[in-house]
């Protein structure tokens, strides 16, 4: 089976559409696998001549899911286009030297932050659009051509116009709450391919019945203590080479289980048909403000699904049913570190934008935060603390791994990349 290679520049021979993710070097734009941009002219000039007013300093991140399709002249304006807003006048006058800027705050010290601006998968964007600084854009939405997008646009809707409004929704709410679920373009390659059928056909009521009976087999459930051994098995494979040669993630696991922090009321594995496909650990962790205070939030890892079935919504799954089991519990936040890339779309933001710190005012570029509650946070810094759960002896994971088959360790670039997001930082 021949399926298109995601990592080349050109996908086909009229060399007019591009998949971005292999043109872009920002560091604050993430596109994923198969989004596209189209343009005769110059498809590969996308992060310099369609992403307009962009400063990585300033914090804010143009993330764009997979299989987006982005026609010729659309631009993204990011947060340093907006103009001071808190004061009688909008002038910069920072920017022009002298006198001015002695007597200003500098520049990007005081424009407005509108957040980061998230497309979600599957979108289409017509030509000529504008999307302005915050917007979020969901899964499988479309965006009428020559429209400005000066607000968020639900999943599955038509937008248009200037300011774009909702035109129509695309389908009804049974149909977009299974897409929503199904989310196709997580699927494997091979498996995508078999599924091109059922996204491709018109007969939406059996697409309909087909994506129940699919999304049927999946189950949740808590961990029991017989599925330790499956479940430390299955991390290992999950995680195998993925950060480092070899895994310490199913001693964390091990270790995880047997200290008092350990949650096992949201401690789940997922099954498919009778099969361990997923697993997710939680514990408790601390956030101490300024003043002293301290309270408790939550803290997930390792979470993991089989490498047969990721990018099929098993880790979604996992991680919305236990959010809503957490606020049942009375917890207000999750606290994780992770790449943003895999988190922002579950509501995660940067601990900057929370005040959330740890040691002495770092903010980790990888240090994520999930507001479970509207009044989770109020300005205060707040200095997190992981359990002693999570912290790990690598002599001791390594003499652990002994317990499984062995397995060929490598040196892969994945494992650079991850050393580069989880020694970063952020500044305010």
């Amino acid at each position: 089976m021949r399926i298109p290679d995601p990592n080349v520049i050109f996908p086909n021979e009229y060399k007019t559409s591009c998949f971005l993710k292999n043109v872009i070097t920002t560091p604050n734009i993430h596109v994923g696998d198969y989004t596209y941009y189209d343009d005769a002219d110059d498809p590969v000039g996308f992060e310099k001549n369609n992403v307009l007013f962009n400063d990585p300093e300033f914090g804010e991140q143009l993330i764009i899911g997979r299989f987006c399709q982005i026609a010729s002249g659309v631009k993204f304006i990011m947060g340093p286009a907006n103009h001071r807003l808190s004061s009688v006048t909008a002038y910069p006058f920072s920017v022009f030297g002298g006198a001015w800027t002695e007597n200003t705050p500098p520049h990007l010290s005081q424009l407005p932050h509108k957040g980061d601006t998230v497309v979600g998968n599957d979108v289409w964007i017509g030509r000529e659009s504008v999307v302005m600084p915050g917007v979020k854009i969901g899964d499988g939405a479309i965006i009428a051509a020559y429209s400005v997008v000066a607000r968020d646009v639900p999943a599955y809707t038509v937008y248009g116009g200037n300011p774009a409004r909702l035109l129509k929704n695309r389908f009804d709410a049974e149909l977009t709450d299974l897409l929503l679920r199904f989310r196709w373009w997580e699927l494997p390659p091979e498996a995508l391919a078999e599924t091109l059928p059922l996204l491709c056909d018109s007969n939406l009521e059996r697409v309909k019945q087909t994506l129940r009976n699919r999304l049927a087999g999946l189950v949740l459930r808590n961990e029991r203590p017989e599925d330790w051994d499956a479940v430390e098995l299955l991390i290992r494979d999950a995680f195998w080479n993925e950060h480092v040669p070899g895994a310490s993630e199913p001693y964390l696991a091990h270790r995880m289980r047997r200290h008092p922090d350990f949650v096992p009321e949201l401690s789940m594995v997922a099954e498919l048909d009778g099969k361990l496909v997923g697993s997710i650990l939680y514990t408790v962790s601390t956030l101490t403000a300024e003043d002293g205070t301290v309270k408790k939030c939550l803290t997930f890892g390792p979470i993991a699904v089989h490498p047969d079935y990721q990018r099929r919504g098993v880790g979604r799954a996992l991680i919305e049913k236990t959010f809503e089991k957490a606020r049942e519990m009375g917890y207000e936040s999750v606290v994780i570190f992770g790449h943003p890339s895999n988190y922002v779309a579950r509501g995660f933001v940067s601990g900057l934008r929370v005040n959330v710190c740890v040691g002495d005012g770092y903010f980790p570029t990888a240090l994520l935060v999930k507001p479970l509650t509207d009044d989770a946070f109020d300005g205060r810094r707040w200095r997190f603390s992981e359990s002693p759960a999570c912290e790990i002896d690598e002599r001791e994971a390594e003499e652990y791994d002994k317990r499984f088959p062995p397995r060929e360790k490598k040196t892969l670039p994945c494992q650079e990349e991850f050393f580069i997001y989880s020694h970063s930082s952020m500044h305010p």
